[in-house]
């Protein structure tokens, strides 16, 4: 067998093929592969399974940067384990000086939540006039602070009622928690961290930490 060549023609649903002996002038193979056209429906699934992967990845970096920080700052160490009741943690930090272990697992919580839910919610607003519901959800959460209570606050009694506290029904404003005090540690943290990525997050909490 001589020299040979390989020949592609890739289209939309197809793939054609040749190979040909030059040195004979003679086709040694030929043909064609036929697979199912792409849909708009295929793009999103591999977008949504592509978004949900970085989110995972996102939040595991996340995690692993402020854990090294704390270790780094003597906080926590390596047999560190995050306590149960982090709402009560933190309702309890409101008030009261937390243990290392007990601050480590607010700050953790924090971060693996990142406050999407507090940070990001006014930018679907707009997008969402047409139903009304969020904007509904935002005003009916609002008043739940109307009396100077925390966010986490609100959370620890939603769970001792037995109600969930995650998913859209417990979105809250930004200004709402604006209106906190930022003197608060835990507020503090939080609001430090608005727009940070991991490794601004790991330069801003000694400050936080130390004053």
């Amino acid at each position: 067998m001589g020299r040979l060549v390989l020949g592609l023609d890739i289209g939309i649903t197809s793939v054609g093929y040749g190979v040909i002996d030059i040195d004979k002038y003679e086709f040694v193979d030929y043909g064609v592969r036929l697979f199912k056209e792409g849909t708009a429906a295929d793009n999103e699934t591999r977008r949504n399974t592509r978004g949900h992967r970085r989110l995972i990845s996102r939040k595991a970096t996340r995690i692993n940067d402020m854990k090294h920080l704390l270790k780094s700052l003597g906080i926590i160490n390596e047999d560190f384990h995050s306590l149960d009741n982090v709402y009560e943690i933190r309702v309890k930090g409101l008030k009261e000086k937390l243990s290392n272990d007990e601050l480590a697992t607010a700050i953790l919580h924090i971060t693996k939540r990142r406050g999407s839910t507090i940070e990001t919610v006014d930018d679907t607003e707009e997008a969402s006039k047409e139903t009304g519901e969020l904007k509904e959800i935002l005003q009916a959460n609002s008043k739940k602070l109307a009396d100077g209570k925390f966010i986490c606050e609100v959370q620890l009694e939603l769970l001792n009622n037995g109600e969930s506290i995650r998913g859209h029904h417990n979105n809250f404003k930004t200004k709402d928690l604006m209106k906190l005090d930022i003197e608060n540690p835990i507020i503090r943290i939080n609001t430090a961290f608005k727009g940070c990525s991991s490794l601004e997050k790991i330069s801003v909490l000694p400050r936080i930490y130390h004053n």
